[in-house]
């Protein structure tokens, strides 16, 4: 069993302790990884025993797992060398040279028409682009779970927001501008209704068409009311909206920066 040195490992997520490596090894064949053209398969079995096929030529040999040190040790033609488990992905199993920076590549047969790897660059593209993928997870992660306080962020601002709102607005110059604008158009509107009013009674007294003066008066009046207050609410309306959103947003940044 070859071993070799690649970089890229040191980048990559450990083994999980928690794993049965008896489960993980037996019942499968893996390809071991050589940068020559041999074929060698290991055959783990449950009781300890190993067999290795090495072109098709087959050699007997065992295995055992030592749980004190986390280690495997195997044994093939009177030579024993010490393992450690290091990365397993369900298709790569890597084994660390007990006290070296060499590891050794096992791959499930079953799963080499997706993964066989020819040569260590093989090897190397594989896991760089695994720590790639690791680490757009973990951008991934960090985004929605950065998304997910931001919104908790408004939710809350939202709450205290309809809480605080009227003594916020109250204090408020440009708010309280705007609330002043609306009121004057609604005395102007009413005056501008009376003097309507007072042209309508003169044309009454000089016995003009009445009818259609009093449909214009009428039109005019209900047009200019209707406009006015549309406008003024919609502007109050808004200034209210941006208020809450300039709120909400200090509320956020806020807590962001804690």
């Amino acid at each position: 069993m070859k071993t070799y040195v690649l970089d890229v490992l040191n980048k990559y997520k450990r083994y999980s302790e928690r794993l049965d490596v008896k489960t993980i090894l037996c019942n499968k064949s893996w390809l071991v990884f050589n940068d020559g053209c041999d074929k060698e398969v290991y055959i783990f079995q449950e009781d300890g025993s190993l067999i290795l096929s090495l072109n098709g030529n087959v050699y007997n040999g065992n295995w055992q797992y030592i749980t004190a040190n986390k280690s495997i040790i195997i044994t093939v033609q009177k030579q024993s060398y010490m393992f450690h488990p290091y990365i397993f992905d369900n298709v790569v199993f890597v084994l660390q040279q007990d006290g070296t920076d060499s590891y050794a590549f096992m791959i499930d047969e079953t799963q080499s028409k997706n993964f066989r790897p020819r040569t260590l660059m093989d090897i190397s593209g594989y896991f760089e682009e695994e720590v790639r993928k690791e680490e757009d997870n973990q951008r991934l992660m960090r985004k929605q779970k950065l998304d997910d306080y931001i919104e908790k962020l408004r939710s809350e601002a939202e709450i205290i927001w309809i809480r605080q709102m009227d003594d916020i607005l109250s204090n408020d110059q440009e708010y309280k501008k705007v609330c002043s604008l609306k009121n004057k158009m609604i005395i102007y509107s009413l005056l501008f209704s009376f003097v309507i009013s007072l042209i309508f009674y003169f044309f009454y007294e000089k016995n003009l068409d009445i009818a259609s003066i009093a449909f214009v008066i009428l039109y005019c009046i209900v047009y200019v009311i209707t406009f006015i207050f549309a406008l003024k609410t919609n502007r109050l309306d808004f200034c209210e909206e941006v208020k809450k959103e300039k709120f909400i947003r200090k509320y956020i940044d806020e807590h962001l920066s804690k």
